[in-house]
């Protein structure tokens, strides 16, 4: 639990708990309760041309189930996370009388899945494949809606060298 405290909006408590199970045969279950907070800033209050020196902190509840398992020897592991975010008064730069202002813009109520695949095929070479899927009840800026990922990496003695590919669907701009 961490207790914030601002001088112009007041205290806020920030807890945050999880409950991991570790099952035979390698599998993991987590269940997480996390609240976010954030004061608004100097720049958004005070610092820039869209000031509003009456924001309200960001509030934000999230909840996330997750599965894991990891093949003997580490060989191969793979997770799958499904969470929901649900919040208030997020800050965000909106049009008021044809010119920007930071704005509180109410609530939000996000939920998603998330699923990761990882595999060593020889000792210095190993493989990901992670996909994302997010559903938003109001678009957030720069989200996207479908996410996938690749990559490979190999590590051999002092040398590695990795890269990955990012394919995206849905990005809300």
């Amino acid at each position: 639990v961490r207790y914030s405290y601002h001088s112009k909006v007041g205290s806020e408590w920030v807890p945050q708990g999880a409950l991991i199970f570790s099952l035979p045969q390698n599998l993991e279950l987590r269940g997480i309760i996390s609240k976010g907070f954030r004061y608004p800033t100097l720049r958004e209050m005070y610092l820039t041309p869209q000031q509003n020196p009456d924001l309200r902190p960001e509030r934000v509840w999230n909840y996330e189930l997750s599965a894991k398992y990891v093949a003997p020897k580490g060989l191969f592991s793979a997770q799958a996370n499904i969470f929901l975010l649900r919040g208030d008064n997020r800050i965000e730069s909106v049009v008021v009388d044809g010119r920007p202002r930071w704005q509180n813009s109410g609530s939000i109520r996000n939920w998603g899945v998330e699923c990761e695949l990882s595999a060593v095929v020889k000792q210095s070479l190993r493989l990901n494949l992670s996909y994302s899927l997010l559903k938003m009840e109001r678009k957030l800026l720069s989200s996207p809606e479908h996410k996938l990922c690749a990559g490979v990496g190999y590590h051999r003695k002092h040398f590695s060298v990795s890269s990955s590919l990012q394919y995206v669907v849905g990005l809300y701009t």
